[in-house]
């Protein structure tokens, strides 16, 4: 049996790793706004114990998600692939290579190109596809 303090050192090297993995995936940027937005964010950090940049990082995701899923399928192919490449060429030059195996690939194909928006595209082609022979 393990003693508490053990647990918290193998904790510790825990949130080491999950701390350069976030560095290794994530990517600062720079962003303004209206002060009494800010303000309000901050307010609301505070209030949650948590802080700004942990809240804009989830806004920033769902908000990309829905205007990704607003686009036509002709856009979301096309930006998909460049968002796709783009990431593929940002992991590169950070040392980080990932091997993708179906995920919005042909069955069988691997790649070690980022998918991440491909594979979102693959799931809409699919589902809209389902949608267009449920109501023929």
């Amino acid at each position: 049996m393990k003693s508490f303090s053990r647990n918290m050192v193998e904790e510790f090297y825990q949130d080491e790793s999950s701390d350069s993995q976030h560095e290794a995936f994530n990517m600062k940027i720079t962003v303004s706004g209206e002060i009494s937005d800010i303000t309000m964010l901050d307010a609301i950090a505070a209030r949650f114990n948590t802080t700004r940049t942990a809240i804009v990082s989830d806004l920033i995701h769902n908000s990309v998600l829905e205007m990704y899923f607003g686009l036509s399928p002709k856009d979301r192919a096309t930006i998909s692939e460049s968002a796709d490449l783009e990431t593929t060429n940002i992991l590169t030059k950070k040392g980080i290579t990932q091997t993708t195996v179906g995920y919005g690939l042909p069955q069988g194909e691997q790649t070690d190109e980022d998918m991440t928006w491909r594979g979102y595209n693959a799931i809409c082609m699919k589902n809209d596809k389902e949608n267009e022979d449920a109501n023929s």
